[in-house]
């Protein structure tokens, strides 16, 4: 063996002992299960991992610090590709992932999440007690080498959750009037739970125009210059943004040459059409197509005439950075930027699906600034959206409007907070439990 080969494997031995060291360290299944994703990588190289644990039967952590989402397709494959695997006789042996090994319904999809090669690592503690896997992707089948390497790092991640599983025996003690206290505690928050209190929801919201109207692009061309600025007071008539008329007034120069030599030859022909059959055939057919330029040279100067875009009435305009706008081709009927009135303004609030059973229209609703969080403006939920919209972080909430009352000005369009809707009321129980309960169930799956 030459210096080069057991040099690398003295610094393999050393990055193998050190992981083990760290996982047998950690104070938390969530750490081993980080470390077993990201930092196996050191030993054997791979292109993705999931961690699957036994304990909930779930999907718990993927190389490169996702985050988990439960109920995403891929999760819920593999969710159900480790299930199979942990219920098969060869679960705590470390062995490639194949299609021909799988049932019907996690062969159909097999190719679509696993790409190339896969590998189960069993995580067993002592006793061959399962604690979960680890499914490893590449784009290379893994040799006997890496196999075995990567079992014996199986087995101490294994071991190490299997240490935090153990529970220290505790000696003997006095019962006392402390513990007598600390015993009726749950007895005190059992009756606190039927207690009934108005559920409230807190939900993202902004101030938007209650009556926006909007401003459109009226022909297809590319926008060349904007005469106003974001947030910008208008009055009616307003210049507000020219289109590129370069196009546009070729395209006229080009009907009117059209239209002048149809009208020539429209001419000519009904001069030689007393003397000549041929020509009095023709006058039919230049009228026509004399009259075909005639509606494209107007076409064209209906468009010339738009390439000004005007405000339709007073108000603020409401657009993105203007600079994004210019030179950006836009098609008819595509929304530029909204006209609104100051004065007419809601409240736009985002509410997640989850809460959506309370938002209400009717209900009470109290908006803090994020400028002024301690001055809440009171209004009126008027009314929710018939089904969820996908947000720009893939979240899916239900839009919720609501109108100010009282006497007080109405915020400025666009400033930001949050909105705090008073629901029906619910027992302090249900309100404590709710969104533990909720959260188990999407973990379960059920």
């Amino acid at each position: 063996m030459s210096d080069d080969q057991l040099s690398r494997q003295l610094a393999g031995l050393s990055r193998l002992v050190q992981i083990e060291w760290e996982a047998r360290q950690a104070t938390s299944r969530q750490a081993i299960g980080f470390i077993a994703v990201n930092d196996s990588h050191r030993l054997v190289a791979y292109d993705h991992a999931i961690l699957w644990l036994a304990r909930g039967k779930r999907i718990a952590a993927v190389s490169g610090g996702l985050k988990v989402e439960p109920t995403a397709p891929q999760i819920v494959w593999f969710n159900a590709l480790a299930r199979h695997i942990a219920s098969t006789a060869g679960a705590l042996k470390t062995a490639s992932i194949e299609r021909k090994d799988l049932p019907g319904p996690l062969a159909a999809a097999f190719a679509e999440w696993i790409g190339d090669y896969a590998l189960w690592v069993p995580l067993s503690g002592p006793k061959s007690r399962l604690e979960g896997g680890l499914i490893l992707l590449r784009a290379t089948a893994f040799n006997d080498s890496e196999q075995r390497t990567l079992a014996r790092l199986g087995n101490a991640y294994g071991s190490a959750m299997t240490a935090l599983s153990a529970r220290p025996g505790r000696p003997a003690r006095r019962i006392s009037k402390k513990h007598i206290g600390l015993a009726l505690v749950p007895l005190v928050i059992a009756l606190l739970t039927f207690v009934r209190l108005p559920m409230t929801i807190l939900a993202e919201a902004r101030v938007s125009p209650s009556e926006p109207m909007m401003v459109a692009a009226p022909i297809d061309g590319v926008i060349s210059t904007i005469s106003i600025k974001p947030n910008q007071k208008v009055s009616a008539g307003q210049l507000l943004l020219r289109f590129d008329a370069t196009e546009l007034y070729a395209a006229k120069q080009v009907a009117l040459k059209r239209v002048a030599v149809l009208s020539a030859d429209t001419q000519r022909a009904e001069a030689q059409a007393f003397s000549d059959t041929k020509a009095r055939a023709q006058i039919a057919i230049l009228r026509a197509k004399l009259t075909e330029g005639e509606a494209q040279l107007t076409y064209a100067r209906q468009r010339l005439a738009r390439i000004s875009l005007k405000a339709p009435a007073d108000g603020v305009a409401i657009i993105e950075d203007t600079n994004e706008w210019i030179g950006r081709p836009v098609k008819v009927g595509q929304r530029i930027m909204v006209i609104a009135d100051p004065k007419k303004a809601e409240l736009e609030i985002r509410v997640a699906v989850e809460d959506a059973l309370y938002a209400a229209p009717g209900a009470k609703v109290e908006f803090f600034l994020a400028t002024a969080p301690t001055d809440p403006i009171p209004a009126i939920l008027s009314k929710v959206s018939y089904s969820a919209r996908l947000q720009p972080d893939q979240s899916a909430k239900f839009i919720a409007r609501a109108g100010f009352i009282g006497k007080g000005d109405v915020p400025r369009l666009g400033l930001t907070g949050t909105a705090r809707i008073e629901g029906r009321r619910v027992s302090l129980g249900y309100m404590l439990l709710r969104k533990p309960l909720a959260k188990l169930r999407r973990l379960l799956g059920i």
